[in-house]
């Protein structure tokens, strides 16, 4: 998939708003595949470990708005791959970190206004399930 490509399977519609292009260039983590999953009115965003911001920010704008869900990029770890006006414009409800760096999220989020719930692999197996209105978190699911 490239920026703008969308799939749809019944009622769920797959918007790739990022890379536009593939570089290929050894910087793997920047050509990361980003898209908005969208199930009645929930919305997800879905990132690799980079968010290439103006691309994302400036030409999806209304697509990343105020998702349900953020998967945030890179394992939470500094440098972050998401500039801090983009989070605030994705303003999640629910973030999910990819490892263990959750206090370096949360502390991001305090200092742009963000308030949303953060979970990690502390969290053990996260399951979030949706009938396109409600939206459950189960957090050390299977255990």
């Amino acid at each position: 998939m490239l920026a703008g490509d969308v799939l749809h399977f019944g009622g769920i519609t797959i918007k790739c708003v990022g890379p536009e292009k593939v570089e290929g260039k050894g910087g793997i983590n920047k050509d990361s595949l980003n898209f908005v999953l969208t199930y009645g009115e929930r919305s997800f965003l879905f990132t690799g470990d980079y968010v290439r911001s103006h691309p994302v920010g400036d030409g999806y704008r209304d697509d990343v708005a105020n998702v349900d869900v953020l998967k945030f990029p890179h394992h939470g770890l500094q440098p972050f791959c998401i500039d801090p006006w983009v989070l605030q414009l994705v303003n999640p409800k629910i973030i999910l970190v990819p490892g263990a760096a959750i206090g370096q999220v949360q502390k991001l989020c305090q200092a742009y206004g963000v308030e949303a719930k953060v979970y990690s692999i502390g969290d053990g197996h996260i399951i979030i399930t949706t009938d396109g209105i409600t939206l459950n978190v189960a957090t050390h699911a299977g255990t």
